[in-house]
C-alpha cells in the first residue's frame, strides 16, 4: 500500500448489517470479518474485494479469527464454533459443547487449539483438528464476552458480564487470578504480545491496563469515554487501539495512557478493532456494515 497520511484509506463493503469482528491474516494480505448477517467473509486487503463468504449461523456470527498460518479460520455465532478452510470457504468441522452464544474466539499460537468464551459463563479450549473439547474453565458468574491468549500460549484471559477479568492457566484449567475495577460489563480484553500486561475495555467507558503478575491496574488510558466495545495491542505492545459506541477509533500510547490520534466519528458503533501485523494500519468494523482500513501515524 502506498504512502498516505494518517486516516481512512479503504472501505470494504458487503455486509448488509453490523460487522461484529474483524481480523488481519498473519501476513497482512487478507481480512476476515463476521457480523449480524451470519456470514464470515474473506477479503483481499490491496484491492478491497471480497474473496468468498461462508454462512455459519442464522442469527449472527459474533467472532472470528485466523490460524497462525493463515490457512484456517474459526468463527462462532450460535452455541457452536466452525473451523473453515480459507482457501475454499468450506466448513471443515463444527465444535459443539457450549450451551449459549459464542461471543469470542481466538487461536492458540500452536495453531491447533482455540479458546472460546460464551454466554453459558464458561471459557473452553478446543482441539481444532479433531473438534474435541480439551478443557472447560469455570469461574465466571455471567456471560463471557471476550477471550485472548498469551503469546506463548500458556495463559488465557477472559472478561464479561460479571465485571471481572480472569486469568487462566491453559494447561491446568485453573484460574490464576481475578482482576477487578470495572463497574459494569467488560466487552473486550487483549493480552500484550510482548509481556505480562492485559488491556480491557468496558461499558463503564474506561480502557484499563493491567499487570497480570500482580493483578493490579497499571493505568487508565484517557478519561471516561462512551462504552468501549473493542481494544487491541499493537504488535510491539507500545500502542493500543480502541473502538466504542461513540463511533470513534482511538490510538493510544500504552506507556503514558495518552491519546495519539482519533479517527471516524460517523457510521455507528465500532464493534471490533485490530492492528495489521506490521503495526502500520488499523482495522475497524461497525454498525454501518463497513470495514474501514486506517493508516496510522508513525
Amino acid at each position: 500500500m502506498s504512502e498516505e497520511p494518517a486516516g481512512e484509506i479503504r472501505r470494504l463493503e458487503g455486509h448488509p448489517w453490523e460487522v461484529w469482528c474483524v481480523a488481519f491474516s498473519p501476513d497482512g494480505s487478507r481480512i476476515l470479518s463476521s457480523g449480524a448477517d451470519g456470514t464470515v467473509r474473506l477479503w483481499d486487503v490491496e484491492s478491497g474485494k471480497e474473496l468468498h463468504r461462508t454462512s455459519i449461523a442464522q442469527w449472527g456470527a459474533w467472532s472470528c479469527a485466523f490460524s497462525p498460518t493463515g490457512t484456517r479460520g474459526i468463527a462462532g455465532g450460535d452455541a457452536a464454533l466452525r473451523v473453515l478452510d480459507l482457501e475454499t470457504g468450506e466448513i471443515l468441522r463444527r465444535l459443539a459443547g457450549h450451551s449459549g452464544w459464542v461471543n469470542s474466539v481466538v487461536y492458540s499460537p500452536d495453531g491447533i487449539h482455540a479458546l472460546s468464551g460464551s454466554e453459558d459463563e464458561t471459557v473452553r479450549l478446543w482441539n481444532t483438528e479433531t473438534g474435541e473439547q480439551v478443557r472447560c474453565f469455570e469461574g465466571h458468574t455471567a456471560g463471557v464476552n471476550a477471550v485472548d491468549i498469551s503469546a506463548d500460549g500458556t495463559r488465557g484471559v477472559s472478561g464479561g458480564k460479571d465485571n471481572v477479568i480472569r486469568v487462566w492457566d491453559i494447561e491446568s484449567g485453573q484460574q490464576i487470578r481475578g482482576m477487578e475495577g470495572h463497574d459494569v460489563r467488560i466487552w473486550s480484553v487483549a493480552y500484550s504480545p510482548v509481556g505480562s500486561q492485559v488491556l480491557s475495555g468496558s461499558q463503564d467507558g474506561t480502557i484499563r491496563l493491567w499487570d497480570v503478575e500482580s493483578g493490579t491496574q497499571i493505568r487508565q488510558l484517557g478519561g471516561t469515554l462512551d462504552t468501549i466495545r473493542s481494544v487491541a495491542f499493537s504488535p510491539d505492545g507500545a500502542r493500543a487501539l480502541s473502538g466504542g459506541e461513540d463511533a470513534l477509533v482511538q490510538l493510544w500510547d500504552t506507556a503514558t495512557g495518552e491519546e495519539i490520534q482519533r479517527f471516524g466519528g460517523r457510521g455507528g458503533k465500532i464493534y471490533s478493532v485490530t492492528f495489521s501485523p506490521d503495526g502500520r494500519f488499523g482495522l475497524s468494523g461497525g454498525g454501518d456494515g463497513i470495514i474501514r482500513l486506517w493508516r496510522l501515524p508513525e
